[in-house]
């Protein structure tokens, strides 16, 4: 049978110290990465994963005490090591103490999808959950011989597997309104990926349904339906032509700049293509009227004495009997009260005078 297992909230219960633990038993394929040395490698992994873990919410520093935190850009990775060693070892305990085999298994990040024989669900639940107690895993099982993963449904007929795109019943079917003031071209290529997306990873059975489920979504966002039904046909003929082409890859050529501009309606789309595409430049068009200009105290601000990277003024009180108009004006790139420090030191009191 089909059944996919997803960790309960993964990154936050990453055992960091497991996942440190992991990637120095590996240190010989990791040295041929690096030339850092074992034992500064080992203190740089370390602070990543357990000193770093930090924010600030009303004025106040938090540590996050277990686990990744999200967004961070090392999350995902070592989430990834945690998922294969999990997997390693248990399939290698199952085969060895259970005498199973899994017919099949794929991974993404903290979602498995997997063929099993049904008698072995549970053990094979029960073995994942076995890795730690911080990682949990849930079960899903096919449903009239179908299931989803990720943004597929799996449909199981006889030896055959056919895919069907698939998205959650809590999903909003939000994308950039046809009406909403953006370059054409943002709203023209939004609607072919949703369309190339849908009909690539649907079987050709299943293809005149989600035809309908585009046609809903685009019509939902306002957008026409002379251009929706323009599109598909676009894409139809496209892959009926090229069924198996594959995109091309060259990195040969000259990388591209891009240049972020403010869009302006009527305006921004008519000038400078020509100019921009003989100098291998383009444009990549903005809006300044976003939430976080409408919604401007979503975060706690950063003390001034924290800021680095600024421009600062120093004037000059001087002393009881005369005032004194000089100033002083430096940069930094470390925290303003950190540079400060440094220069009442040098001054050694508490106020800078002459």
């Amino acid at each position: 049978m089909l059944v996919s297992f997803d960790v309960v909230s993964l990154f936050t219960n990453i055992p960091t110290m497991l996942a440190s633990k992991i990637v120095m038993n590996k240190w010989d394929q990791v040295k041929q990465k690096t030339n850092i040395p074992k034992k500064k490698f080992q203190e740089i992994l370390e602070f990543c994963l357990k000193d770093n873990n930090y924010f600030m919410f009303n004025k106040k520093l938090y540590s996050q005490t277990f686990g990744m935190p999200m967004g961070n850009p090392i999350s995902p990775t070592i989430a990834d090591i945690i998922m294969d060693n999990l997997l390693d070892n248990t399939i290698s305990e199952l085969k060895q103490k259970y005498n199973i085999d899994i017919k099949f298994i794929a991974k993404y990040v903290d979602d498995i999808f997997a063929i099993i024989k049904r008698n072995d669900a549970n053990i094979i639940l029960g073995i994942l959950n076995k890795y730690h107690n911080k990682l949990q895993f849930t079960m899903e099982i096919e449903e009239n011989s179908k299931i989803p993963f990720l943004d597929v449904c799996i449909h199981r007929e006889n030896h055959n597997l056919l895919l069907d795109w698939y998205s959650k019943p809590t999903s909003s079917g939000r994308l950039i309104n046809y009406y909403s003031s953006q370059p054409t071209k943002y709203k023209i290529n939004t609607a072919k990926n949703l369309i190339h997306k849908i009909l690539t990873i649907s079987h050709t059975r299943f293809h005149e349904a989600n035809k309908e489920k585009i046609n809903k979504i685009l019509i939902n966002n306002n957008y026409p339906v002379n251009l929706i039904r323009e599109l598909i046909n676009q894409e139809v003929m496209k892959t009926s032509i090229h069924p198996n082409k594959t995109p091309n890859t060259d990195t040969t050529k000259t990388t591209k700049k891009f240049y972020s501009v403010t869009y302006i309606p009527n305006l921004t789309g008519n000038f400078g293509h020509s100019i921009t595409k003989s100098q291998n430049t383009a444009l990549a068009y903005k809006s300044n009227y976003t939430l976080s200009s409408i919604y401007t105290k979503t975060k706690c601000s950063v003390d001034i004495q924290q800021q680095n990277n600024v421009v600062y003024e120093i004037k000059c009180k001087g002393n009881e009997i005369e005032e004194c108009e000089k100033v002083y004006i430096g940069t930094t790139k470390r925290p303003l009260g950190v540079r400060q420090s440094y220069h009442k030191r040098w001054y050694r009191c508490a106020v800078f005078r002459c």
